[in-house]
């Protein structure tokens, strides 16, 4: 009985062990897809960090240069 083909108990472990490694793979390939969403959204997001770093440094510069300005301006009018 342990032998037969079909409904052996060899055959039906192997049958079991296979229908596990089965739902492990479904299991690893769900996971897999929703690590690829996930990592597709955070990087979407760094980008878009990225940018507003950019803008908010380019617009701190030009700050910069306006203080610069009105503190040289001051001086000027000051100074007369």
């Amino acid at each position: 009985s342990m032998t037969m083909s079909t409904n052996g108990t060899i055959a039906r472990r192997t049958r079991g062990i296979q229908a596990q490694i089965d739902d492990l793979k479904a299991q690893i390939k769900s996971q897999e897809e929703r690590l690829a969403v996930r990592r597709d959204k955070l990087f979407e997001r760094f980008t878009a960090l990225e940018e507003a770093l950019s803008r908010f440094q380019s617009q701190g510069s030009f700050l910069s240069q306006q203080l610069g300005q009105i503190a040289s301006n001051t001086q000027q009018i000051t100074s007369r």
